[in-house]
């Protein structure tokens, strides 16, 4: 079983990241080495304004700058940027920081990573044990000397307290840690390092998956792991209205209802009619961390397969719009669609207009649509037949809009689409391209959502993804209801962490 870390080294440090013999920590007398980041720095300012520059703010245009972490904390105001590409990283980053930051006396902090790849922000904190209570005037001297705050002091351990450099200390907290413990006065002294230490997923393919977490291009992910602190989709149920789901998939059946339906013969169980619907659903609400193949965004959502051949049979918009019926009539929670009509049909809209009117006891069903993939036509029926439908588009791992994907009025949102692992038929796994694939992260995100908070209707749903989106890549200079949008990405990637820390709980 391969654990895998939120942040994952997926690529081997090369000899000019190696382990630096300057950098290093204290842990049980022994030296920790560590290697500075090449692309990233900590920035630290004062939160009531007046001691560290809470003015300071690195412009865009001039510094090729981006903010990759926000760090809370109640005194400090705590912010690492990442050199854009095509600028030059530390020394040159530090420099440029340092200068932009002295006129308002804000800390900059190098950043590091550990033996693994792992990240270390170095924050403006140490953490200092005395070898006896009785020595505190020790550290409070030493405060002195170095212009440090003792900010707290443990309450289960009394003999730990908790420091912060200043703009007047002139060294870092790792140096300054290193230097106290150096003096053999204090039993320990550490720098304080921020990391995302969330196990992500289990899984053995999950590093593949760009879509939950990307470990290549910053921020370029729907922020998947960290959302699953709050939710999981559990007791949600996902209809995947599509070409069948394979219901015994060993990383599916888990979660796969008891419910199903197959609309071309009006009977259940479903029926298998290619491949589409199990990419889809494994996307979706894969299971999480039992060490099969891949997660789905949704992990403990239930899956209920609606099947369709999609194709080549009579009838088959009618029938699409019977498995719409049967999904709001049959408790579904979110209807996933990855397909499109050539032709108009009234039915459906009709369908699509009763999940909405009639779903989740009249609080709506969430209905997500792929925009599709005409190579940047306008988004394509019926995405585009309902506003309350969220249209799809899909981007690459770069963050690039995927040349297939749709665009126009009627996109909301973009989501992962090119290169995307999921599972397959057979208790198999591949890659698939399309806004078929963006689709089910949507549904996902939304079934996450309804998990935090059932209680809210359609429009409350839709109106937190739009809201909480990242805003990548491009400019977004269309104002709409729900903020800043742009034809090519809509309201911008979807982010799974941002839209569950700010729903509402129930």
């Amino acid at each position: 079983m391969k654990r895998i870390l939120l942040f994952m080294a997926l690529v081997s440090i090369t000899a000019a990241e190696a382990i630096s013999q300057s950098a290093y920590y204290y842990f049980n007398g022994n030296k920790i080495y560590i290697a500075e980041n090449a692309r990233k720095v900590c920035v630290v300012k004062d939160k009531k304004g007046n001691k560290t520059g809470a003015s300071f703010q690195p412009s865009k245009e001039s510094s090729g700058f981006k903010v990759s972490q926000t760090i809370k904390d109640n005194i400090y105001d705590i912010t690492v940027y990442e050199a854009g590409r095509g600028n030059e990283g530390p020394p040159s980053l530090l420099k440029t920081m340092k200068e932009a930051a002295e006129a308002d006396n804000a800390m900059v902090l190098p950043c590091y990573k550990n033996e693994y790849g792992d990240e270390l922000v170095l924050t403006n904190y140490l953490n200092v044990e005395l070898k006896k209570e009785s020595d505190y005037p020790l550290l409070r001297e030493k405060a002195v000397e170095y212009n440090l705050v003792i900010t707290e002091q443990d309450k289960f351990m009394p003999r730990w307290y908790i420091l912060s450099i200043t703009p007047n200390t002139g060294k870092t907290s790792l140096e300054v840690a290193n230097e106290l413990y150096e003096t053999g006065l204090f039993a320990s002294s550490v720098a304080d390092f921020s990391s995302n230490d969330l196990y992500c997923s289990y899984d053995p393919l999950v590093g593949s998956q760009w879509g939950l977490y990307n470990s290549n291009y910053s921020d370029m992910d729907i922020s998947a792991c960290a959302a699953w602190n709050y939710a999981t989709g559990r007791n949600i149920k996902i209809g995947v209205l599509d070409q069948g789901i394979d219901m015994d998939h060993i990383d599916l059946v888990e979660n796969v209802s008891s419910l199903s339906y197959d609309t071309e013969t009006n009977t259940s169980p479903s029926i298998l009619y290619g491949n589409h619907a199990t990419h889809c659903a494994g996307i979706a609400a894969a299971v999480r961390n039992n060490g099969i193949h891949v997660a789905g965004v949704a992990p403990d959502a239930k899956l209920v397969s609606i099947s369709n051949s999609l194709h080549g049979t009579t009838n088959s918009r009618i029938r699409r719009a019977d498995g719409i019926n049967w999904a709001w009539r049959n408790g579904v929670d979110v209807i996933s669609n990855s397909w499109g009509s050539s032709t108009k049909h009234p039915a459906i809209n009709q369908a699509i207009y009763n999940a909405f009117r009639y779903g989740r006891e009249g609080k709506g069903c969430v209905i997500v649509f792929a925009a599709g993939n005409d190579y940047r036509r306008p988004v394509s029926y019926p995405a585009n037949c309902n506003d309350t439908i969220i249209a799809v588009g899909a981007i690459e791992k770069t963050g690039s809009l995927a040349p297939y994907s749709n665009v126009g009025e009627k996109l909301d949102v973009v989501a992962p689409g090119s290169d995307i692992l999921s599972t397959m038929p057979n208790n198999m796994t591949g890659e698939m391209d399309g806004t078929s694939m963006a689709c089910p992260h949507v549904a996902g995100l939304a079934a996450l959502i309804l998990e935090r908070n059932p209680s809210l209707r359609v429009t409350e749903v839709n109106d937190l993804i739009e809201k909480n989106t990242k805003k990548i890549t491009v400019d977004y200079s269309v104002i709409k209801k729900n903020g800043s949008w742009n034809n090519d990405f809509g309201y911008g990637l979807i982010d799974a962490y941002k839209t569950l820390v700010n729903t509402p709980r129930r």
